[in-house]
């Protein structure tokens, strides 16, 4: 299991603490299916937790609606080594 955080600012870099954040990972493979995963707010800052099962890049998409504002989406690649696919070391 791996985490992942977010800190959410305004344009000016205050942060904002009460905005709804959700992570959506997948990999660009026939038939694999976006995993959803809302975030929760602890320590400054957005976290959620993601199963990468396995090695290779992986599409992560933030969705975040600060308060009273539309959604923003931001799209990356990850790069995720190991893996633990049942009976498949390293996969």
């Amino acid at each position: 299991e791996n985490t992942l955080r977010l800190v959410v600012t305004d344009a000016a870099g205050n942060p904002i603490d009460n905005a709804k954040v959700v992570f959506s990972y997948t990999m660009a493979m026939p038939g694999m299916k976006a995993v959803k995963v809302p975030a929760t707010f602890k320590n400054g800052q957005y976290e959620g937790k993601a199963k990468f099962g396995m090695a290779g890049t992986w599409e992560v998409t933030v969705f975040v609606t600060p308060p009273g504002k539309p959604e923003i989406q931001e799209k990356f690649d990850l790069e995720a080594g190991g893996g633990d696919m049942d009976g498949m070391p390293g996969m």
